[in-house]
């Protein structure tokens, strides 16, 4: 089965971020990418699977960071 590719824009409904946000994400958080060609103007793509496990692994880290916190205050 081939990968489900999505837009910019529905890449930030799906993570509920600005466009800003999202190139944000891309550079300095690991947020996979498809680059439709090279250069600054290059198409970008998303495989939904992608971005499913980032948001998840994303969720984790920040519940886990969050445990500790809650864990040193008591």
């Amino acid at each position: 089965m081939d990968a489900i590719l999505v837009d910019v824009k529905q890449a930030c409904h799906l993570l509920s971020v600005s466009r800003r946000t999202l190139h944000d994400l891309i550079r300095k958080d690991g947020l996979p990418v498809v680059r439709l060609s090279s250069g600054p103007k290059a198409g970008l793509r998303f495989r939904l699977a992608d971005l499913e496990r980032w948001a998840a692994q994303r969720v984790e880290r920040l519940s886990a960071t969050h445990s500790a916190d809650s864990d040193l205050s008591e």
